[in-house]
């Protein structure tokens, strides 16, 4: 999760703002699951997910099409591979 900080007018402190990842993203936004669940799904551990969350570690290919199959084959949502390459607006973010 990478931080955004702004100076606040009138103000001696800063405030935080965290802008979430494209992989964040998806995993609490479009799937709903814990990074646990997300680790299960691409067979990897769940610091590797708080890595890519964190913009320290990218996600293979492989991962990625792992990611794709798993939520293309829930009924209840609508895919688009594009999630992977947009960032995420802010309204969407918790």
């Amino acid at each position: 999760m990478r931080k955004r900080i702004f100076l606040l007018p009138n103000d001696a402190y800063a405030h935080t703002v965290f802008a979430m990842n494209q992989m964040q993203h998806i995993r609490t936004i479009i799937l709903g699951i814990s990074q646990k669940e997300m680790a299960g799904i691409v067979e990897r551990d769940q610091a590797t997910i708080s890595r890519w969350e964190r913009g320290s570690l990218e996600p293979s290919r492989d991962d990625l099409v792992k990611i794709r199959k798993f939520a293309m084959n829930r009924e209840s949502l609508t895919w688009s591979d594009s999630l992977f390459f947009e960032v995420p607006s802010p309204s969407n973010s918790p």
